[in-house]
């Protein structure tokens, strides 16, 4: 298992599951095999997550949704079995937790979000009180996506009409409050979305290559938040993406995996998506940012990015991963790394085989050009 091995290897600080966690659906055993099975990771480290309908939806609850895909667990089971930072409790299970220079929010897709509901105004009240200073850089997790390229609609529960809400409902505090990255699962695939706001690519990411000849996917200063979804845990894919996809849908693809991002400091941010079983880089992407107190501005011009070439700078290394890795069970993990100001950078890399570090003197940072 590559995240275990990494989590017994000392560098992990947390994990963030974004929900559909066991799916036992209301079997108890499920649950204690599933916990035997993560304890090497979850006893070694901090362990976060959030609901997804799979533990959470049931009618005439506090669910959002009128679906029985919990089982009759109303989220009792994952909330009490896997507690979660403040303010969260079973039916309103929202939290918000800081590791290095990330702050890290873990909002529930299935509990009312709509504005000026009870999680709408605790997240405006909690993006308003991060410090920039601290934590520079701002992740939004929950279960279902803000952005997806799905051919599921109809009902209210559908892949198009949650996307639709969130949009319609949460991307606003997203945007004044300038969130970089969105991160979710539900759909049991990988994509990767532009800058976008209100369905238009605010920037798109610009194809570059780093000194090894690999393609480096580069955000320069984008003005709206990027947006993933990493849902391949092992469950069977799914296929059901729009052909021409969405303008802002930049990539989507099924193998099993998960994702790194490395916060290198207040202006730098490397996501790379590997898979799972081979090891392979599959996906590099990196977010820069000028000054993350200063309010996003929409360009007169959009879809386009007059970005420089960019480089690994010194100082802490914090490493959120968006991880797939359990078995079949289809769940989402995140890893986060954190390293202390040091001369150096220390970048994971894994293959199916073994482990190994691979350490970048700070003099000779990682370029990249122009493709």
């Amino acid at each position: 298992m590559a995240v275990g091995a990494e989590v017994a290897a000392g560098n992990v600080d947390a994990i963030y599951h974004g929900g559909d966690i066991s799916y036992a659906t209301g079997d108890i055993a499920v649950w204690d095999f599933f916990l035997d099975m993560i304890s090497p990771m979850a006893s070694g480290t901090v362990y976060l997550t959030t609901v997804g309908n799979h533990e959470s939806d049931w009618p005439n609850t506090a669910s959002f949704y009128t679906g029985t895909d919990s089982g009759g667990e109303c989220g009792v089971m994952s909330t009490k079995l896997l507690t979660m930072p403040y303010p969260a409790v079973t039916n309103e299970p929202w939290w918000s937790y800081d590791i290095g220079l990330f702050h890290i929010i873990g909002m529930s897709t299935e509990h009312n979000f709509t504005y000026r509901s009870p999680q709408y105004l605790w997240l405006e009240n909690d993006l308003q009180s991060v410090n920039r200073t601290i934590t520079p850089w701002i992740v939004f997790g929950g279960h279902r996506p803000m952005y997806i390229n799905s051919n599921y609609g109809g009902s209210p529960s559908s892949d198009i009409a949650v996307m639709n809400l969130l949009i319609e409902s949460i991307e606003p505090l997203l945007w004044k409050y300038r969130v970089n990255i969105g991160v979710y699962g539900h759909n049991h695939a990988v994509q990767r979305q532009s800058a976008v706001l209100n369905k238009t690519v605010i920037q798109a990411a610009v194809e570059k290559v780093d000194s090894e000849g690999q393609s480096v996917y580069v955000h320069d200063n984008p003005q709206a938040t990027v947006h993933f979804i990493v849902g391949t845990g092992g469950a069977k894919f799914t296929i059901n993406g729009l052909n021409p996809p969405p303008d802002w849908n930049e990539l989507t693809f099924y193998q099993y995996g998960y994702a790194k991002a490395t916060a290198v400091n207040e202006s730098y941010l490397d996501w790379k998506w590997y898979n799972s079983i081979t090891g392979e880089l599959i996906d590099h992407m990196v977010i820069t940012q000028d000054n993350p107190d200063t309010p996003w501005v929409l360009p007169t011009t959009t879809n386009t990015n007059n970005s420089n070439n960019n480089g690994l700078s010194t100082g802490a290394v914090v490493v959120i991963s968006v991880v797939s890795t359990i078995l079949g069970l289809g769940i989402i993990l995140g890893i986060i790394y954190y390293t202390f100001y040091s001369s150096k950078s220390i970048i994971l890399s894994s293959n199916s085989n073994t482990e190994k570090f691979i350490v970048q003197d700070t003099a000779s940072p990682i370029t990249v050009n122009n493709v």
